[in-house]
């Protein structure tokens, strides 16, 4: 604006001078405007096509997470219902050798394959325990999996919405 103000003695020319030193003025601010307003909306559309698409990703990692948990969640009671299983059967085992115990104090000549018996069931309960306890070892494992991917999934949904956020704002 300064650059266009003439000085005092100004004639009718440099008037008319004047005012189309400041519409060229105005018309160039209009049109830095109007491409400040392009570019920001450009840069917006980005933000949110970047946004839909990890949204998108987010979905598809969730969803997947979800398939792994059902899954986990499946090999979990597979793996109750074999211990449960396992559980009957050293009970039904150990009945077993309370009986063959009884039969052993009557009848003497059995002794020895009913005390082979037993050894042997008393190798079935140790390898059973055995494998009980590394089932249940592997059922913590795949539990603290599910939750730590829990864990993960509210992180990420959690940064999708400041992501929103800062495009909003």
């Amino acid at each position: 604006v300064h650059s266009c103000l003439p000085s005092n003695e100004s004639t009718l020319a440099q008037k008319d001078d004047l005012i189309k030193c400041l519409k060229k003025q105005v018309d160039n601010a209009r049109k830095e405007s109007e491409e400040k307003d392009r570019v920001g909306g450009q840069i917006k559309a980005t933000m949110e096509e970047q946004l839909n698409y990890y949204k998108s990703e987010l979905q598809s990692t969730i969803t997947a997470n979800e398939g792994k948990m059902a899954e986990k969640a499946n090999t979990i009671e597979s793996l109750r219902r074999l211990l449960r299983d396992t559980e009957q059967q050293c009970q039904e085992k150990v009945s077993r050798l309370l009986q063959l115990n009884a039969e052993l104090d009557q009848r003497s000549v059995k002794m020895a394959v009913l005390k082979k018996q037993l050894q042997e069931v008393d190798a079935w309960k140790e390898e059973t325990s055995s494998r009980n306890n590394k089932l249940e070892l592997e059922i913590q494992s795949i539990t603290m999996e599910r939750n730590d991917a829990n864990y993960r999934a509210e992180d990420q949904k959690r940064e999708v919405e400041r992501l929103q956020k800062e495009i909003i704002n």
